[in-house]
């Protein structure tokens, strides 16, 4: 007689914080949000392209 054997499903956590501050500074904040805008205003005719920031990214 065969037997099926189906590992059992494990859920996969992805986190959306790691606890840290989005920058060392209020200088370095205020160079990411100008750096985050100076893109978004050069896409901006760009349906294919998506600006943010601060973001984790998974693959």
């Amino acid at each position: 007689m065969a037997v099926n054997y189906a590992p059992p499903q494990t859920r996969i956590e992805y986190p959306d914080s790691d606890g840290e501050p989005m920058a060392e500074s209020d200088f370095q904040r205020e160079l990411l949000i100008y750096a985050v805008k100076a893109l978004d205003i050069f896409f901006a005719d760009r349906p294919d392209v998506y600006v943010s920031g601060n973001m984790f990214v998974y693959y």
